[in-house]
């Protein structure tokens, strides 16, 4: 059993430093962390292995999504969990740039978009290394 709620609190911790225009509630990362579990679904072309069914809690209250997920597949969720977050952090930067006015000149001010770019792009990439690494997925076995 995938625990979301132990994953978005992973989620949280990983990306603690990273300033965000918005503040992030809890709840918002096991959102977050869901809309990756359904992704995953899509990604290894298995939709119809998903099911709202299997989205449950343990007896500690924490949700939790009833599938046994190897550790490659849980990393690959953690994977696409931290790009969904730098995605949505990257669109509240989007309208950042630079400006000037007769008064003042405002210089960089998308350096934080700039940056998040790059996070995003090396997460990408490691996302196609962990997927490759699920040979039956790349394959197309079940």
């Amino acid at each position: 059993m995938l625990n979301i709620t132990d994953m978005a609190e992973e989620l949280s911790e990983i990306t603690v430093a990273q300033e965000t225009p918005e503040t992030f509630t809890a709840n918002d990362y096991v959102k977050i962390v869901v809309r990756a579990v359904k992704q995953f679904f899509v990604d290894i072309n298995y939709p119809e292995e998903y099911h709202y069914e299997y989205w449950t809690t343990n007896d500690e209250g924490e949700l939790c999504y009833d599938r046994d997920f190897t550790v490659t597949e849980e990393r690959y969720v953690e994977i696409l969990a931290q790009l969904k977050f730098f995605e949505i952090v990257s669109l509240q930067y989007s309208d950042m740039v630079s400006y000037s006015t007769d008064a003042y000149s405002v210089a960089n001010a998308d350096k934080p978009y700039a940056n998040l770019k790059d996070k995003i792009e090396k997460l990408e990439h490691e996302r196609r290394i962990v997927f490759n690494k699920m040979i039956r997925y790349t394959l197309g076995e079940s």
